[in-house]
């Protein structure tokens, strides 16, 4: 994907990073999820190229995992709604229109807040992947962050802990993303050398030489104060009351068993959005779908694309 990395500079400044794949097909807009760049959708556009005009971002303080290309600078407002102000105007800069925009995981958030922010303009259709319109857990809300055990006072210890262990954090949200959980599965929220073991094995299995748990998890040190502030507007955000003003036809992509989120938050989006259809994928956690089940998840997306 080298050759198609592109810059191009927002209203304050800040030269954002982004992927055009180019093409004459409809256009899809790929939303990254936290911490990802322009670039993680790279299988997935390998395989949607021929049909699609593939484009994505790289968010504020994020860059790509090939260390190579710069990323897009943390400069200005961080977070999910000035995200979604940068893709606006990516949008408005490459003159798109009739996008079908997916977010996955936090680009999920993202998406909320454009559609919050500036309706459905310039959308044609949207794919919400993997994704809750409230990460907060309380007595009266089951469906966030790892499955209903997310809570505020869980929420304000990982924001003091990004300060100080970035890398205990991270390590902990990576064991809960690559293995299958169940909602009445407890979450203590430490760290095991059980776990450790696991994720060692998850990275041992890209068959890349020397790659651990920790080198998958690794952020550098300079980054951290951006990821948390993304952490942060996610933690602040409640959607739930925008859904109705998602107008366009909306797939909801969720997975089963899961692992971040239970299904329960997948069928509460197509509860509450008025024209949206369910595409649960079985046997999947949060990670899969861009990897084992790669091509299931492309042929979702053709087929909503075609309907």
């Amino acid at each position: 994907m080298g050759d198609y990395f592109k810059y191009f500079k927002v209203s304050d400044g800040t030269e954002v990073e982004y992927v055009d794949m180019g093409g004459t097909g409809k256009t899809f807009f790929y939303v990254p999820g936290y911490g990802a760049g322009a670039d993680f959708p790279g299988m997935l556009f390998s395989v949607l190229k021929d049909k699609f005009r593939c484009i994505s971002i790289t968010h504020r303080g994020f860059a790509p995992f090939d260390g190579v290309h710069k990323g897009t600078p943390a400069t200005g407002e961080l977070g999910t709604a000035q995200a979604a102000r940068d893709i606006k105007e990516l949008i408005e800069y490459l003159g798109l229109d009739d996008i079908i925009m997916l977010g996955y995981s936090m680009g999920g958030h993202v998406v909320f807040s454009y559609i919050e922010q500036f309706g459905c303009a310039h959308l044609a259709k949207v794919m919400i992947g993997d994704m809750t319109p409230r990460l907060i857990n309380d007595e009266t809300w089951k469906h966030g962050l790892l499955q209903g055990h997310y809570t505020a006072e869980q929420y304000q210890i990982d924001l003091e802990l990004m300060k100080t262990d970035y890398m205990k954090f991270n390590l902990y949200f990576l064991y809960q993303s690559v293995f299958p959980h169940t909602a009445d599965e407890p979450r203590d929220f430490i760290f095991t050398e059980e776990m450790k073991k696991k994720i060692d094995e998850y990275a041992a299995s890209y068959g890349v030489p020397g790659l651990t748990g920790d080198t998958v998890a690794y952020i550098p040190k300079e980054k951290w104060a951006a990821y948390r502030e993304y952490w942060k507007s996610m933690g602040e955000a409640d959607f739930r009351g925008m859904l109705k003003d998602i107008v366009v036809p909306t797939a909801i992509v969720y997975t089963v068993p899961g692992s971040v989120y239970e299904y329960g938050a997948g069928e509460y989006l197509c509860e509450h959005i008025p024209d949206a259809v369910a595409y649960p994928m079985e046997g999947c956690t949060h990670n899969t779908p861009h990897e084992a089940k790669l091509p299931e998840f492309a042929r979702i997306i053709c087929e909503f694309a075609d309907k």
